[in-house]
């Protein structure tokens, strides 16, 4: 059983995250080998020794294992994973390639230091040598991973990196690869988000009433969050450190309505430690004709629905600039009409108001 006090991870020396990490892997794979500075090319008299061929030695690998000095003799030996439980997991974040002339099963990186120069050398290592490469880093050190995977997803884009070659590779920080793990450990308690394939949306048309469809459309968002992400906490009053889930929510045009977008944290609130969650509500809007016929209301319906279902605590969503085809104070009457606060935010290089609903 897993204990409910969580791990502050920012205090952890490297080699003590180290531990931590390989740790959590024996228990997730209690039947393969988990090695800490392993050696990616074992001495083989018959093909190469550590005098003849660059050896990385990696911070944590998970077996199969396949240790020939040269790669192109190499079985896919860690084949057998690709339909295990981590993988499954990853493979509702990320589109795998699988690395098929890999050494090992994972290879994990952990960048808690180094120059530009070795977190691209540990990019190298854990892509190159892992059937699933993993960089872990934290703080700034994560600030910079992210920054380089984009350099190298550019390189991609623009023909100078093989499209393939980087697609085997995740970057995590620190805490929220310790939830990974976690969850991997007791996968029970990682609930999936719950929506349906499609809404009913029913309104009024003079004396009759009408319906419509609408299609959802969802997509992991990753474990990171930004300066936007931390305003919709903040107008939430929660200060949020670790990002347990985190989803992108797209609903299509109608004849009726513009795009509905969404996005869906569930954080860990650094006062109750308790996990919760928060909608907030990218863009809504009705097409000119068809407003004032309760299709909003309707539509707001619909996410409070998906909140409840999914255990939020909140929704919430930014309100636009004073135009003239929708008045700032015509949005603002539209969500105090919902049920929703209203709060003006000052922070930040702008201010703007939000509408608050708390479940």
């Amino acid at each position: 059983m897993l204990k409910n006090k969580k791990i502050d991870t920012s205090k952890l020396s490297a080699s003590e995250y180290q531990n931590l990490v390989a740790g959590l892997l024996k228990k997730i794979f209690p039947n393969n080998e988990v090695k800490k500075e392993w050696d990616s090319v074992s001495f083989d008299k018959k093909r190469s020794d550590h005098k003849d061929i660059y050896a990385p030695r990696i911070d944590v690998a998970v077996g199969p294992f396949n240790t020939r000095s040269n790669i192109k003799y190499n079985v896919d030996h860690t084949a057998t994973m690709k339909n295990c439980l981590l993988v499954q997991r990853l493979n509702q974040r990320y589109d795998i390639i699988w690395n098929d002339l890999s050494k090992c099963f994972l290879a994990i990186e952990i960048v808690f230091s180094g120059s530009s120069k070795h977190v691209m050398g540990d990019f190298l290592n854990a892509t190159s040598i892992g059937a699933v490469g993993i960089i872990v880093s934290r703080g700034e050190r994560h600030s910079k991973a992210s920054r380089i995977r984009k350099y190298l997803s550019q390189l991609e884009d623009n023909k100078r990196l093989d499209k393939r070659s980087l697609r085997n590779l995740m970057v995590f920080n620190d805490s929220s690869f310790i939830n990974f793990l976690e969850d991997l450990i007791a996968p029970d308690r990682l609930k999936e988000f719950v929506i349906k394939n499609y809404y009913k949306i029913n309104f009024k048309s003079g004396i009759l009433r009408k319906s419509f469809s609408i299609d959802s459309n969802i997509f992991w968002d990753g474990l990171d969050f930004d300066g936007d992400d931390l305003k919709i906490f903040s107008v939430c009053d929660l200060k949020a450190k670790n990002l347990v889930r985190n989803y992108y929510i797209a609903f299509p045009p109608t004849k009726y309505t513009s795009p509905l977008q969404l996005q869906f944290y569930e954080v860990i609130d650094n006062f109750s430690k308790e996990k919760i969650g928060i909608i907030n509500i990218i863009d809504i809007a009705i097409n000119v004709g068809y407003r004032s016929k309760g299709i909003g209301s309707a539509m707001l319906d619909i996410i409070k629905n998906i909140a409840i279902e999914n255990g939020c605590k909140y929704i919430c969503g930014e309100l636009g600039d004073d135009m003239v085809d929708e008045p700032l104070e015509s949005q603002k009457r539209f969500f105090k009409r919902n049920g929703f606060d209203l709060k003006y935010d000052k922070r930040g290089e702008f201010s703007c108001w939000f509408a608050i609903k708390k479940l």
